[in-house]
């Protein structure tokens, strides 16, 4: 339970942005810009990064957390379509047209 609703007054966003583009240099500002409480960089949809998995699963968005990434912003809405759609995640763009990829 989060008594003082820390949750509820951060944001969780995927930002999408090619590479080379600079994720990782602007990280802190980034996280300073959405209002996020912790960076994940590098981070992508279909792997899940548990040593104990035996197959690639779909990644978790942890709430409250920047996930920094280079897949592209239609691959993740069709790869996390309830994270998306359900609101738990915002999506942002830039380096790429905000509809989609390249």
């Amino acid at each position: 339970m989060d008594p003082v609703g820390r949750e509820a007054m951060t944001n969780t966003v995927i930002f999408c942005a090619p590479q080379g583009w600079g994720k990782s240099r602007r990280a802190a500002e980034l996280k300073r810009e959405f209002g996020c409480t912790d960076v994940e960089d590098d981070w992508h949809p279909f792997v899940s990064r548990k040593p104990y998995a035996r197959k690639p699963t779909a990644a978790t968005v942890t709430p409250g957390t920047l996930h920094l990434t280079n897949v592209s912003p239609d691959l993740v809405r069709e790869l996390l379509p309830n994270v998306v759609n359900g609101n738990q995640a915002r999506i942002v763009v830039r380096g790429w047209s905000e509809k989609g990829g390249e």
